[in-house]
């Protein structure tokens, strides 16, 4: 048998090999796009599945396969469905636009995307701030009923917007931002500007992947790699012990900064008096990313231990699950305020009976 047929061969063998990977993808992008059952079936994302591993050998173009411990499998359904997922996005406006109505968007960034995004959008650092403060209390402020849920969130009332500027001007006065206190009108001008730079630097975030290297930077990020909720459970426990490992100033930074999204000013000045180390903005600025770095390295050695399927090592492994592990921080931060806040709530009511 010559070199070409034995080619062929293994060719049409990992072929073969694909094929239920490309099912599980189709089956979990159709579970995920629910509001697009009607236009997409299930065979139809498996097509797409298929023109992606079309040779088959591309899709396992930076596959680490001296790594003994990678699970190939799990590595060929995380890129299919990354696959599958990015041409819906990149070809189907719709789907685009069900996924979050403007205010919804806002509802779903991370503090860290709200940066970035005002950052990229040419807003300076002083001025960002002001956008920023006004995002917290919009977050703060408005809520969802349950009927509707965050992400078809529609716009705030003038009776929203009067309660947001009325918090944001008092905050305003507490902090030091040199800004001027904001009308409704100027409330609501500031979140569509907070919105336009969300949609872009998401467009931005979003990188078309063509037929010749759409494997080139498949890696599967933190959130890839935990489709499945026992996987996602892994996740929020191992955060959860690693936080307990971090010294007292570095949890009530953190607890502050992702609990709370209080600012770097605002920290300064809560922590003042009991840290006299951290009065400064730069001060707090500087032992937040300290501990930020430091549980980011913590997690990755960890998570190597606990999921070998994915290596994690070098300085692009770090940078492309900063922002999932920052979100999934965020919101171990945020839980233990509400069950704190809930479990005081209920000890007040309980005493006030008695």
């Amino acid at each position: 048998m010559g070199v070409t047929a034995s080619s062929s061969m293994a060719r049409n063998h990992l072929s073969a090999y694909l094929q239920e990977a490309c099912f599980w993808a189709a089956q979990k992008t159709y579970q995920r796009f629910k509001l697009l059952q009607y236009k997409y079936s299930i065979e139809e994302y498996f097509q797409i599945a298929n023109s992606g591993v079309n040779p088959p050998e591309k899709i396992f173009k930076s596959f680490d396969f001296e790594y003994s411990h990678t699970n190939i499998e799990g590595y060929a359904k995380t890129a299919i469905f990354r696959f599958i997922n990015n041409t819906i996005y990149r070809h189907d406006l719709e789907a685009k636009r069900v996924k979050f109505s403007d205010y919804g968007l806002l509802k779903d960034l991370s503090h860290k995307e709200l940066r970035e995004a005002l950052i990229s959008k040419g807003i300076t650092q002083a001025k960002s701030d002001t956008y920023y403060l006004v995002w917290q209390c919009f977050d703060e402020i408005y809520q969802p009923n349950q009927s509707q849920g965050s992400r078809s969130l529609e716009p705030p009332s003038q009776k929203h917007l009067k309660q947001i500027a009325d918090y944001y001007n008092q905050r305003l006065n507490k902090i030091e931002i040199s800004a001027v206190p904001a009308s409704e009108e100027k409330i609501k001008e500031m979140l569509e500007t907070c919105i336009q730079a969300a949609r872009d630097y998401r467009t931005k975030r979003f990188i078309p992947l063509d037929n010749s290297d759409y494997m080139s930077d498949s890696t599967p990020t933190l959130w890839d790699t935990a489709i499945q909720e026992e996987e996602r459970e892994q996740v929020q426990s191992l955060i959860a012990r690693l936080f307990e490992e971090i010294p007292e100033t570095g949890q009530i930074l953190l607890k502050l900064s992702q609990g709370l999204n209080l600012t770097q000013i605002e920290i300064a000045n809560v922590l003042k008096n009991k840290f006299p180390e951290l009065q400064k903005q730069y001060q707090v600025a500087r032992q937040l990313g300290k501990y930020n770095n430091t549980f980011l390295k913590n997690f990755i050695n960890e998570w190597n231990k606990i999921d070998p399927e994915i290596r994690l090592s070098d300085e692009r492994d770090i940078e492309r699950i900063k922002n999932s592990l920052s979100e999934c921080l965020q919101s171990h931060c945020q839980k233990m305020f509400y069950t704190t806040l809930d479990r005081t709530v209920k000890q007040y009511a309980h005493e006030k009976k008695i």
